[in-house]
């Protein structure tokens, strides 16, 4: 009996150290293949580097809305600006067949010779294609103020999930629509408070990023507003230990005049108290032009 005890405990370790080791090696690839990305776009261009790591049914959202990825960069022509960037933020799900990667960027209208114009973060959902490699299936970002392009030194999350049964149908949605009961029931403040991660990041237009629940709280608590959602889209990895989302909102003062709106983009990890958000990111598209 002894034996057995023993013999199963070594298997177990054994187990978790495989996975500890494969899940570390999917983290670096998804690193790999936004820097690869990057690279793609400073030697062919941007408009080759996203055909060539978009997934079939990526999402991006440069016509300022939800679109296929590849139809909206075969339609463009290709130039000589330059769109750089760097990861410093990464994590994967517990079966390494999803995860994303968030940094800065700068944007150079006339190529690498040039000066930057334009500077903020992006966020990009990667995931494993059956061929093995990774190809996104959403990108999206927003301005800020002038920061340089941090060159490697991107760091992986410090909370580790692990994988959770499937035993609920349409997780994607249905976590989708207990945030939004909560807006409405709860407030935007008490939501955040509820289901903000300690490693959330709020990215947010003309704002450097605002890390951890502490200080995403305040500011949301700072809008003093209410918020409306509205889900369009998302998947999971496999393990749903990692889910992301997106749709609409729509930022309303106490007064009723209409503060802000556009698309989210959010990431949920599950963690020991479950799952809670650890990327939430509003993109308004800019006004038309006239």
């Amino acid at each position: 009996m002894k034996k057995a005890l023993i013999l199963g405990l070594l298997i177990l370790i054994c187990s978790s150290a495989d996975w500890a080791q494969k899940n570390e090696r999917a983290l670096n690839e998804i690193v790999s293949a936004e820097q690869a990305f990057a690279q793609t776009a400073a030697e062919k261009g941007t408009k080759a580097a996203f055909l060539e790591f978009v997934a079939p049914e990526g999402i991006v959202f440069a016509n300022d809305k939800p679109e296929n990825g590849r139809e909206v960069w075969e339609k463009r022509t290709a130039n000589h600006s330059l769109l750089a960037w760097q990861p410093t933020l990464a994590d994967v799900s517990a079966d390494g067949d999803l995860g994303y990667t968030t940094g800065n960027w700068e944007f150079r209208s006339k190529g690498a010779t040039d000066a930057p114009v334009a500077w903020g973060e992006y966020f990009t959902i990667w995931r494993r294609q059956p061929d093995g490699k990774w190809k996104f299936d959403l990108d999206i970002g927003i301005r800020h103020e002038s920061a340089p392009v941090v060159k490697n030194a991107w760091k992986s999350s410090a909370i580790k999930s692990t994988a959770q049964s499937a035993d609920i149908k349409n997780r994607v949605q249905i976590l989708e629509k207990q945030f939004e009961l909560s807006l409405a029931e709860n407030g935007l403040v008490k939501t955040y408070e509820k289901f903000a991660s300690a490693e959330i990041r709020l990215l947010r237009e003309n704002q450097m990023p605002i890390n951890g629940r502490k200080n995403a709280v305040q500011w949301v608590k700072n809008q003093n507003a209410t918020m409306k959602t509205s889900f369009l889209g998302g998947s999971a990895s496999r393990s749903e230990d990692l889910i992301y989302t997106y749709g609409e909102y729509e930022l309303t003062a106490k007064d009723g005049k209409i503060l802000d709106k556009g698309y989210f983009t959010r990431v949920w990890k599950y963690e020991p108290k479950g799952l809670r958000l650890v990327i939430d990111l509003a993109y308004p598209p800019p006004p038309p032009q006239k």
